[in-house]
């Protein structure tokens, strides 16, 4: 290739010279530059997308923080001298996940793990969100399968009292 290049006349050298700065020059820009200015100029046009986002975020926070710290000062726990069992049977019997209540089962750590089969999701969620309002009973652990027919699901959940 030396040999080559060295048999070229000088005008032939200074072309081949120009033209193989020319393709290293489009190499870098095209196959490092321009992804890079388009990336930026991609993440640049996003940023007042964000920015709006986290103050639709910063605006919920206050508002939920606002209600749980309103509804844990008004609001006395209920069923305190209750044990858990009798809570869960009574309160998933009332938000009609009675049938689909198929075991109770104490966890070593004053908790409980209760099991569901064929149970509604759209009564499953209001009622643990009741639970953790009214009885301050929360969702430790949870593990969700579906039931074969839309909108049933089978699941595990380990409920404790919170403080």
């Amino acid at each position: 290739m030396k040999q080559w290049f060295l048999g070229l006349n000088e005008r032939e050298r200074l072309m081949v010279v120009i033209a193989a700065c020319l393709v290293a020059y489009a190499v870098v820009h095209f196959a490092v530059l321009a992804p890079l200015w388009g990336g930026s100029a991609r993440l640049a046009a996003e940023i007042p997308e964000r920015q709006a986002l986290l103050a639709e975020l910063k605006a919920a926070e206050v508002e939920i923080g606002g209600q749980r710290r309103g509804s844990q000062r008004t609001q006395p726990i209920e069923g305190a001298g209750q044990s858990l069992v009798v809570i869960i049977d009574r309160t998933s019997r009332e938000a009609g996940l009675g049938a689909s209540l198929r075991r109770n089962q104490p966890t070593p750590d004053q908790g409980l793990r209760v099991g569901f089969e064929g149970a509604p999701f759209e009564a499953l969620v209001p009622w643990l969100a009741q639970l953790q309002r009214r009885y301050g009973i929360g969702v430790e652990s949870a593990s969700f399968d579906t039931a074969g027919t839309p909108g049933l699901v089978n699941a595990t959940l380990v409920l404790e009292r919170r403080p």
